[in-house]
């Protein structure tokens, strides 16, 4: 029965001269189609972005321009065929599902997203659209009673799917996403919103509307500049965030003058009604989707947002701003992070205040006393270096937003913000911001504005600079350690061999000197060596590994008033030989210093499951618990007249270094133990002799 009714319907539509009419708009889409395919675009727009790449190109055209091509054979089709027939109906599904798809896919690119990432909703009903035009499709060839009979239905199911496809991306599309989807999206929209109400009106009177026809053709003439618009924008591919406030008054405005414009629509709709043509019903609807078009563009334009917001704050609003939503959003673009340099989030957050589209950073190079480039957003522009002695780097550490000269060289630059140095005289940078969408005039509350936010900046920027200077100062504290702990090391060797060079000129031809003598050097050579190696911040890594009771027992065995009381079992532990020496040998010697001639000194060595223990025990001069606490571990506080003070502070870093601990019991008159317990290390037993130390006899 429908496609009795199609049929009936074809002489209307030709008579009317809706046919060539479609036609027409067949050849423009079929225009539109080429053209997605063959522009080319400038290198740089007047934001002086760079092109975008062919994978973004080849992702963002194709989907537009499969349904431009569906959308010019629905165009071509309807004006030839009945609307109830298989090419008609296929075709106008197939455009709708074309759309639909390249709006979903913008977005899924907007996002960096491929379709599978999409929302489970999303990938379901796109899904869902798919297979319900594949099924009629498939049914209308195969079956062509049964597919006619629900192809009526089908189209109302497409219809209402689409649109609750379409408005959750534009819902859930942030800024500068909806940038690139809002215009396709509403014309998709509004084709969806024309399919529903015209197939629906097919389900109630059992015949096709001729208004809603002419009306559905006029609305494919009326979305044809928004297609080729949101292709453009695709193309350019300029991301924007447009942030606003004042959200109670714009969005009053918005209803007030949404319902009045659709009053004004439907008044004129009626006197064309009454007074109009045969094409009166045609033009009441055309009328009525121009004006629901009009207000979904002005919804979804930044511009006409702007031009709103500002028309708001200039007449009805009290205070322009809302200063919790406005530093919330500063705070929120700040701490964001993205990939994004802390420079441009600082720009960023000082442009979605003054509704600019980009800005750059100049900070202050006190050295070289200008201000010199840094970083841009939205922007490839730079300006040259603005000495400290020009007018504008005067104004800006007077006051924080200067209004820049057009023709000066800050242009095409509207606002210079200085960023307060919290911690000396002068800014810490300065940005110039673009000029805003909407042209404004500088006033109170935006300037109050941006003094807040570019605080809270200079405080975050301050901050980063502060810890990359730690960082820095940490890394020279830490080398500084390594070369005192060698300077100390080198004393020691240097008192050690200038000792035998005394008592060379007296034993040098003594056999057994000589052979303490070449020992001695051989031994200071390895000390240097060792020392060498410590000053590689990753020498710790490259530790080696020794049997501590075959080790003690050598260094052990020259040392007179030493006594080494060794327990059972053996223990290897990961420390450099060298290291290993340096810390027992400067052990004994404090502890014999501290005692008398006649006292002795003992090592106990003390096996446990996962560690060793290493007592240094002495009956000499002990130290109070106060000099044990507040000065025995200060580096560069010494007892010793020629001493640097480092001894002790040495000793311990090293043993925490290699993971142990060193422990401290002292009382005056009565003697100290020193307590050095290290981590052990499992080891075959046929690697212990190499590991024993034996090889720096």
């Amino acid at each position: 029965m429908a496609r009795a009714h199609g049929d009936g319907l074809r002489g209307h539509v030709n008579e009317s001269g809706l046919g060539a009419a479609g036609i027409a708009v067949g050849l423009a889409y079929l225009a539109l189609s080429v053209f997605v395919i063959l522009a080319r675009l400038p290198r740089q727009d007047r934001l002086n972005l760079p092109p975008v790449a062919w994978p973004l190109w080849r992702r963002t055209r194709l989907p537009m321009t499969l349904a431009a091509v569906a959308t010019g054979a629905f165009a071509v089709a309807s004006s030839l065929l009945p609307p109830g027939s298989a090419v008609a109906s296929g075709t106008w599904m197939a455009a709708l599902l074309g759309w639909t798809g390249a709006v979903v896919i913008l977005d899924a690119v907007s996002r960096g997203k491929r379709l599978r990432e999409l929302p489970a909703l999303q990938r379901g009903l796109l899904t869902a659209l798919v297979v319900v035009f594949a099924a009629v499709t498939l049914t209308r060839a195969l079956a062509p009673a049964l597919g006619a009979a629900i192809a009526i239905e089908a189209q109302v199911v497409f219809a209402i799917a689409m649109l609750v496809l379409l408005e959750n991306v534009m819902r859930n599309a942030e800024r500068e996403i909806l940038w690139h989807v809002s215009l396709p999206g509403v014309a998709t929209g509004g084709l969806a919103l024309v399919s529903l109400l015209l197939y629906a009106a097919v389900i109630l009177q059992h015949r096709f509307s001729p208004p809603l026809i002419g009306a559905r053709l006029a609305l494919l003439v009326m979305v044809l500049p928004l297609f080729a618009a949101g292709a453009m924008r695709a193309i350019r591919w300029r991301p924007r965030r447009l942030h606003l406030s004042r959200e109670a008054a714009f969005y009053s405005a918005s209803l007030i003058l949404g319902g009045s414009f659709m009053i004004v629509l439907g008044i004129v709709a009626e006197l064309v009604r009454d007074y109009g043509t045969g094409l009166a019903g045609v033009i009441e609807w055309a009328i009525m989707f121009a004006g629901l078009l009009v207000l979904a563009i002005v919804a979804s334009s930044g511009s006409a947002r702007s031009r709103l917001m500002v028309a708001l704050s200039r007449h009805f609003a009290a205070a322009p701003y809302d200063y919790r939503q406005e530093w919330l959003r500063s705070i929120a673009t700040l701490s964001a992070d993205g990939g994004v340099s802390v420079a441009q989030r600082a720009i960023k957050a000082l442009a979605d205040t003054a509704d600019s589209p980009s800005g750059i950073l100049l900070t202050h190079d006190r050295q070289a006393a200008r201000l010199r480039y840094s970083e841009g957003w939205n922007t490839a522009l730079e300006i040259p270096a603005i000495p400290a002695g020009t007018d504008l780097f005067r104004r800006c550490c007077e006051r924080t937003v200067v209004e820049l000269d057009p023709e000066g060289v800050t242009a095409p630059f509207w606002l210079a913000v200085a960023l307060p140095d919290p911690r000396a005289s002068g800014p810490l940078g300065v940005v110039l911001l673009g000029r805003p969408r909407v042209a404004q005039p500088l006033h109170r509350e935006m300037a109050a504005l941006l003094t807040v936010v570019a605080g809270e900046i200079s405080l975050v920027m301050a901050e980063r600079q502060a810890a990359e200077a730690l960082a820095v100062a940490r890394r020279f504290e830490e080398a500084g350690k390594r070369f005192a702990f060698v300077a100390h090391d080198i004393k020691n060797i240097a008192n050690q061999l200038g000792l035998l060079l005394d008592n060379s000129q007296r034993h040098m031809a003594d056999p057994e000197f000589q052979a303490d003598l070449i020992g001695t050097v051989r031994d200071s050579v390895d000390k240097i060596r060792a020392m060498i190696r410590r000053l590689d911040p990753s020498a710790a890594d490259r530790a080696g590994r020794l049997d501590v009771g075959a080790r003690l027992r050598h260094l052990l065995a020259h040392r007179g008033r030493v006594v080494l009381d060794e327990g059972d079992g053996h223990s290897i532990v990961a420390i450099d030989p060298i290291t290993f020496d340096m810390i027992v040998n400067h052990l004994l010697d404090n502890a014999l210093e501290a005692g008398t001639a006649a006292q002795t000194v003992i090592v106990a060595l003390s096996h446990e499951p996962g560690r060793v223990t290493i007592r240094v025990i002495d009956q000499g001069r002990g130290m109070s618990a106060h000099f044990v606490r507040e000065r025995l571990f200060r580096p560069f506080a010494s007892t010793k007249a020629a001493g640097f003070g480092i001894g002790a502070f040495q000793t311990r870093e090293l043993i925490l270094q290699a993971g142990g601990s060193l422990d401290v019991e002292s009382e005056e008159a009565a003697g100290t133990t020193m307590t050095i317990r290290l981590p052990t290390v499992h080891e075959p037993a046929a690697e212990r002799l190499e590991t024993a130390g034996i090889d720096h006899e």
